[in-house]
């Protein structure tokens, strides 16, 4: 990997436009480069997908919300747009999933659930066609607690596989610059594999209580990646006869989760949900607090707007910092909720005139309404 970042060139070139074009590929070098050293160094560690809507891709939070809602079926899609300002092709992530709740046992008598699902996610680097795509099934058991309120305790699990591919094509190496402007020779550079899957699995509990008619409160935990594959790109290599200083392993470090999330009603009209979630992976941790607002517009025809702020604080090896404004607004319509979230970047306020730019929109869909006392916040 030294000789693959060592040999990768820069050209001055002489208009602006191609200056202004060569930047954005200088940032999306430096970003998937970021990623093939996470493959390859065992001091770096790989992350994985991070969005700022939580609840509306509640699969990718812990194993144990799969059918923990009011409904008997649920359809949620997201997209994420990152560092479009930054990049010219920005940094782009896809979620699907669906999950369905389902009665245990014929009579169902004592209120146990179950939930059933699949996610299927993909993040793409377009300049050099890196994809990190997965698709993973998920089941739940939800226990009921209790004759009086009604309490649920869930354990899920979660398990599947992990593809990651990129292309070599848009790559030009030291040995191919004719020395004036171009790159028109073949490189003689050996290049580890760029294509291999690995499995994954995951596991999380969750807690939900009424408190009192009006405020309900969930406490959930997830650890994700139980196995550590290595997701080293060079994990075929002999090491005998690959180059000094290569390291042909590099696990995906656990992930683990703890979040909190409450629906406090304030009239027939208003409700919040204040919400925390707190997320670690090897050096790297992450908070996410704030809350949404949901108020009813239309009682008859089932409308309701929902609007929140959230903040996120890091730690990256070794420092804490403030980094990002979460802003979302939504809409909901018979069943139907849709969401639109901007990060809000500090740093886009002290440092990138262009501004960072991330933005997500969202869409969910619960059918076969059923209020048998299960809580799961909107938004």
């Amino acid at each position: 990997m030294k000789q693959l970042i060592d040999n990768i060139r820069f050209t001055n070139f002489t208009s602006a436009r191609q200056r202004g074009k060569f930047h954005e590929i200088q940032l999306a070098t430096l970003l998937f480069i970021g990623t093939l050293v996470c493959s390859v160094n065992h001091k770096a560690f790989a992350q994985d997908l991070n969005i700022s809507q939580t609840f509306a891709a509640p699969l990718t939070l812990n194993p144990a919300l799969t059918g923990g809602y009011q409904g008997n079926f649920r359809i949620s899609a997201l997209y994420r747009d990152q560092w479009s300002g930054m990049l010219g092709d920005p940094y782009k992530s896809f979620l699907l999933s669906g999950d369905a709740r389902l009665s245990f046992g014929r009579k169902n008598t004592n209120g146990d659930k179950i939930g059933a699902g699949v996610l299927i996610a993909s993040d793409r680097i377009n300049p050099f066609d890196y994809s990190n795509n997965s698709i993973t099934f998920n089941g739940a058991f939800h226990k009921r607690l209790g004759e009086g309120k009604v309490n649920y305790l869930s354990a899920g699990i979660q398990f599947g596989l992990v593809q990651k591919n990129f292309s070599f094509e848009n790559f030009t190496f030291q040995d191919q610059f004719n020395g004036v402007d171009e790159f028109p020779f073949s490189s003689n550079e050996e290049l580890p594999i760029n294509n291999f899957a690995h499995f994954d699995l995951s596991i999380g509990l969750n807690y939900s209580t009424p408190i009192n008619k009006n405020f309900t409160l969930e406490v959930g935990g997830a650890a994700f990646h139980m196995l550590e594959p290595n997701i080293s790109f060079y994990q075929d290599e002999n090491l005998n006869t690959a180059p000094v200083g290569l390291i042909n392993e590099n696990s995906l470090k656990r992930r683990y989760v703890a979040h909190v999330a409450s629906h406090l009603i304030q009239d027939y009209t208003l409700a919040f949900t204040p919400r925390l979630v707190f997320m670690t992976q090897g050096t790297h941790q992450q908070l996410l607090a704030g809350s949404g607002v949901r108020s009813i517009l239309n009682d008859v025809k089932e409308m309701a707007l929902h609007a929140g702020i959230w903040g996120r604080l890091t730690h990256d090896i070794d420092s804490y910092a403030f980094r990002d404004i979460v802003a979302m607004v939504g809409i909901e319509f018979q069943r139907v909720i849709f969401g639109l979230s901007y990060d809000v970047s500090i740093d886009d306020i002290t440092t990138y005139r262009a501004g960072q730019h991330t933005f997500e929109l969202s869409i969910r869909y619960i059918g076969d309404y059923k209020d048998d006392g299960y809580y799961c916040p909107q938004f």
